[in-house]
């Protein structure tokens, strides 16, 4: 699923630069991030576990188990994204099942990288 398509037409997107911290690993986050344009790294204790491009999303962890953030997420090129709310993104898995199992299979693949690092 290319989350993008779902939210381009957000109102107000962030942006954010190349090098910029989106999350830090232990702060608090409550938002679902969409990436509108540009790319951004995840990374667990220095090792790199993703790199999201336009379509990807980030932070959905943390909407999930409300605990802090589990990996830091920094930009890597110029960057827009769409910023949903925790109510937004309940809503989003209730009304559209599709929506969760999209979720679910990022969380996977994020799960199964953490694994291969050790």
């Amino acid at each position: 699923m290319n989350f993008a398509d779902l939210f381009r037409h957000e109102n107000e997107p962030l942006t954010f630069q190349e090098g910029d911290s989106i999350i830090e690993k232990g702060s608090e986050s409550k938002t679902f991030y969409v990436i509108l344009e540009g790319s951004v790294e995840i990374r667990y204790k220095e090792q790199l576990l993703a790199t999201e491009t336009a379509g990807g999303v980030f932070g959905e962890l943390s909407l999930v188990d409300n605990a802090p953030a589990s990996a830091d997420v920094v930009a890597t090129s110029p960057t827009r994204l769409a910023a949903i709310s925790e109510a937004r993104f309940q809503f989003l898995i209730q009304q559209h099942p599709f929506f969760a199992i999209s979720v679910m299979k990022v969380m996977a693949e994020r799960i199964r990288n953490m694994n291969r690092l050790g």
